[in-house]
């Protein structure tokens, strides 16, 4: 979960939706 040291909240949901 690199994605949330990133954005931490703004691009939590775009792994959601490529998890998905």
């Amino acid at each position: 979960m690199r994605i949330f040291r990133q954005d931490s909240g703004c691009r939590w949901w775009i792994v959601k939706a490529n998890n998905s």
